[in-house]
C-alpha cells in the first residue's frame, strides 16, 4: 500500500467530516488512515 495514502487525514474518508474527525482525534487519537488501521479494540460494549 502506498505510504502517502496512509498519511491522509481521516477528514477525507467518506462520512467523516471535520466535527467527527475532531471527536475521533480527541477520544481515540485517530488522525490519519494509518492510525485508524492500527486501532485494536481492547474491550467490547454490550
Amino acid at each position: 500500500m502506498n505510504a502517502k495514502i496512509l498519511g491522509t487525514p481521516i477528514t477525507y474518508l467518506k462520512s467523516v467530516g471535520p466535527n467527527r474527525a475532531a471527536l475521533l482525534k480527541e477520544e481515540l487519537g485517530i488522525d490519519t488512515y494509518l492510525d485508524l488501521l492500527q486501532l485494536y479494540p481492547n474491550r467490547y460494549l454490550e
